[in-house]
């Protein structure tokens, strides 16, 4: 009882009610297993109710590429009911599944105050329990994307600094919240962050599953970016080979519509910084690709939830449109420049990561690039 395990709980009243009213006739001890039996029995019918409409909830948010509006009705739906199971119930399971689809109706809101508030709430609930670290660890995680969208860098930083606390050293949750340290460092402008999270991953590329080890490999190629811009600078020798990198993302190479657009996007970058030592070769590369990435575009960027990266790609195909002068690319790109910064952030669906680093930043330093002088050849 103390730990909750209901369906325990529940099989062994069974059995010792019986127990005592078939083979003992302890008139005393089976009324208590039988109410015991009945008490926990109905939590667990409750609790089995509660994680189906979690995971009906879940699954179709997962499943959805921009905002479902029907599937947000039925939830809204759902709060009442499972708000009067919470305050009824003192059950682990029943909690945390409520406040989960709590947050995600925020999400499917993309209100990030409010997912702010409903994770505040769950932190000081569960906080003043027995079981702690695991609710904790995964509530104060949600709030990270949150303060980034809000540019609320100082709670982001914070936040990652308590679900370190919350994880050991080579887990994946300890991987995955130093992967939005990377994120918060491109998104606040400390840089330095970023490399100071990424190194620790290196270690543990090995060990990790493919999609992770992938995503992984993408932020560390963001970071060899910015050493490469002077935003960042190395504590030790660093050394990025692109084919290599091509190589070492498989699966989200295939991956059109999602992480595709990062390698797309890395390769333009790094050519550019190519161009310092190398311009013939490296014009010649992103020229070569222009056609690709123009088809690219208007095949697999349609939906409304991939704005922001079609305008971002368009912007870096005026590079090679304006034969790399930048005030011919710059007035090129000025149209899909100025809807990308008046544009509204949204969080269409959590598959949907805030962009690595923000394009903003990015088409800045592509800018820097082109301005610079090249080295004779």
């Amino acid at each position: 009882q103390t730990h909750q395990f209901l369906d325990l709980i529940v099989l062994c009243a069974k059995k010792l009610k019986y127990h005592y009213g078939a083979i003992v006739g302890d008139r005393k001890q089976y009324r208590t297993y039988c109410e015991l039996f009945e008490r926990y029995n109905e939590m667990m019918v409750i609790s089995d109710r509660v994680e189906g409409y979690y995971l009906d909830i879940a699954f179709e948010f997962a499943q959805s590429k921009s905002i479902n509006e029907e599937l947000l009705e039925k939830s809204k739906k759902r709060i009442p009911e499972v708000e009067a199971y919470i305050r009824e119930y003192d059950n682990y399971w029943i909690h945390m599944l409520g406040f989960n689809i709590f947050g995600l109706v925020k999400q499917m809101e993309s209100d990030y105050r409010g997912l702010l508030e409903v994770c505040q709430q769950a932190i000081e609930h569960f906080g003043n329990g027995s079981v702690k670290r695991g609710p904790l660890f995964n509530f104060t995680y949600k709030q990270i994307p949150c303060f980034l969208q809000l540019e609320m860098y100082s709670e982001a930083r914070q936040a990652i600094h308590t679900c370190l606390r919350l994880t050991l050293e080579g887990t994946y949750n300890w991987i995955i919240t130093l992967e939005y340290q990377v994120m918060y460092g491109f998104h606040s402008g400390d840089f330095q962050a970023a490399y100071e999270a990424i190194k620790p991953i290196r270690g543990y590329l090995d060990k990790m599953d493919p999609a992770t080890r992938e995503q992984c490999l993408i932020l560390d190629a963001y970071v060899h970016f910015f050493i490469g811009t002077g935003d960042i600078i190395p504590t030790q020798p660093e050394v990025f080979r692109p084919a290599r990198f091509m190589n070492e993302v498989p699966i989200f190479s295939k991956d059109k519509a999602g992480h595709h657009i990062n390698i797309l996007i890395l390769q333009i970058l790094h050519s550019l910084l190519k161009r310092r030592t190398q311009p013939t070769l490296a014009e010649n590369e992103i020229t070569t690709r222009r056609s690709a990435l123009e088809m690219y575009v208007s095949r697999h960027l349609r939906g409304e939830y991939l704005k922001w990266a079609r305008l971002f790609l368009r912007m870096l195909i005026q590079i090679p449109a304006g034969y790399f002068n930048p005030v011919n690319v710059r007035m090129k790109a000025a149209k899909d420049a100025e809807l990308l910064k008046n544009a509204e952030q949204q969080w269409a669906n959590q598959r949907s990561k805030l962009e690595p680093a923000p394009y903003a930043v990015l088409w800045d330093r592509a800018l820097m690039l082109l301005e610079e002088e090249r080295s004779p050849e």
